[in-house]
């Protein structure tokens, strides 16, 4: 079950690293999802029963369905508390990197703040996605692994801190696993990603209060503007097996949004029967944020790299272009009728 790919010299230097730091700060990407919030939110709880001080630093807003995990308490939006950011990051002995492999994931100011610490003390990067940064001291990166919270299962096991893991997280590293293979259906979910979830629910874990409180919590709004953009901005092209949701700013701005509300409409585009490749454009203040997704052997990372300054997984990839709407959608169609996804 436990596979951590770090060899003996990389865990004593990640073992080094955590012994000789007091104050340590976990930082994830911006629009943090379950993986990001549950991987954060587990090791952050491990730390503080070795008696760390921990500081959770999020770039922006998490969705509010993910509020009750334990581990919360640690958190600090730089969006709100930029100044708290700063002294948090510049106090820190050690900084740990979950569920992103390069600075471009986290937003200027916090990516600033880090690239000042480069050199100056020691960095833990654990996540799953490719072409991991190479800056850290410590590199943990498994592309096969289906979330960031698995890895830190993993990680927990090779560091001996499997004892510390009580139901609160449990719960936070269950939540990552569930909601980044949209409960278990993905092809990156593995015997070990099971066998994880027996030892969590023999830890006392209960998997239906996790779904109960991530999925049956939604907002009136959300599931307004999910019946919105499915009905009104959803297209259909089965000749390539396609479908796209797109959502302009007035419009998403009528359902009064908030962080996570559009997360999972791309997957219910992939759901059309027929469907192996599927986006959602969302229209922001300067720029179209993307999500793809695909089955088989439809590569939706390599197009998001070449194409959309963006990157993720074979069947799962996100991206922001500084373009207009319509000229994203132009250029995914474009892609589509040369048939180069």
């Amino acid at each position: 079950m436990l596979k951590c790919t770090l060899n003996s010299d990389e865990l004593a230097k990640a073992k080094a690293i955590v012994d000789g730091s007091q104050k340590i700060v976990i930082s994830t990407h911006i629009s943090p999802d379950g993986d990001a919030i549950g991987s954060s939110c587990a090791m952050a709880q491990m730390l503080v029963k070795m008696g760390k001080e921990v500081t959770i630093v999020l770039p922006d807003h998490a969705p509010a369905y993910l509020s009750w995990l334990s581990g919360n308490e640690y958190v600090v939006v730089c969006k709100d508390q930029g100044e708290e950011t700063a002294k948090r990051i510049e106090e820190a002995d050690a900084i740990f990197i979950l569920d992103y492999n390069h600075l471009g994931r986290i937003g200027e100011t916090v990516k600033k703040l880090l690239e000042a610490q480069m050199g100056v003390k020691p960095f833990i990067l654990i996540d799953h996605h490719e072409q991991p940064a190479t800056f850290p001291e410590v590199v943990y990166s498994d592309t096969s692994i289906c979330s960031t919270c698995e890895m830190v299962f993993h990680f927990a096991g090779a560091m001996n801190w499997l004892e510390l893991i009580d139901v609160p997280t449990a719960q936070a590293i269950y939540c990552g696993i569930m909601t980044d293979t949209m409960s278990f259906r993905f092809p990156s979910v593995s015997p070990e990603t099971h066998e994880i979830a027996a030892w969590l629910m023999r830890k006392g874990l209960k998997p239906h209060v996790v779904h109960e409180n991530v999925l049956d919590s939604q907002r009136v709004e959300r599931l307004r503007l999910m019946g919105y953009a499915l009905s009104e901005c959803m297209t259909i092209l089965p000749e390539y097996k396609a479908a796209f949701i797109a959502i302009t700013k007035d419009k998403l701005d009528h359902f009064k949004p908030q962080s996570g509300d559009t997360e999972g409409l791309v997957n219910m585009a992939l759901s059309v029967e027929g469907t192996t490749i599927a986006a959602f454009f969302r229209e922001d203040d300067d720029c179209v944020r993307i999500s793809f997704r695909s089955k088989g052997t439809r590569d939706v990372n390599q197009m998001a790299r070449a194409h959309f300054n963006g990157g993720g997984h074979k069947n799962a990839a996100g991206a922001r272009l500084h373009e207009s709407l319509e000229h994203t959608i132009g250029k995914f169609l474009e892609l589509l009728q040369k048939g180069e996804i």
